[in-house]
């Protein structure tokens, strides 16, 4: 497995959150089916939407009977178009829909021998930018996906 083979996965889970409004948050995939092109937009349009990346990997061991990868990445939850105070009231309801939803599938599908929230970061709430976009309201989420992956070295 590698981060291809997942990522989309955890992006498709984070567009099963429910936006308030009787839909749900676009998220934005990694790569798209056949053609492998992401579909990650220059500006944002949609509010709330989600764009989910792996900003880290941890190689903890590369035998060939047991290797270990811990890839450490953010899903960026764009939830409101401005930086108004007022859309903290917003942005909050957000927090247990987060968990809720990366509780309901630890292994992607089985595609991962886990996924979890950090510990450590966890979730932020703040003022977000994207691109030439004005700030605006938001939530970081810092997540950790263990893989097993299978190494061929060829000598």
């Amino acid at each position: 497995m590698a981060v291809t083979d997942w990522i989309d996965a955890l992006s498709d889970l984070m567009g099963t959150i429910d936006d308030g409004r009787g839909g749900k948050v676009k998220s934005y995939r990694v790569y798209q089916p056949l053609t492998k092109n992401t579909e990650f937009p220059e500006s944002i349009s949609a509010f709330p939407c989600a764009l989910s990346y792996a900003t880290k990997i941890k190689v903890l061991d590369y035998s060939a009977s047991a290797s270990v990868v811990i890839w450490s990445g953010v899903s960026e939850f764009h939830i409101t178009s401005s930086a108004a105070k007022g859309g903290y009231a917003e942005v909050m309801k957000y927090y247990d829909r987060i968990i809720v939803a990366c509780a309901s599938s630890i292994q992607l599908g089985g595609l991962v021998s886990y996924f979890t929230i950090t510990r450590e970061e966890g979730l932020t709430a703040g003022i977000l930018t994207y691109g030439s976009e004005a700030p605006h309201l938001g939530i970081i989420v810092n997540w950790e996906v263990k893989e097993n992956p299978t190494f061929i070295v060829e000598n």
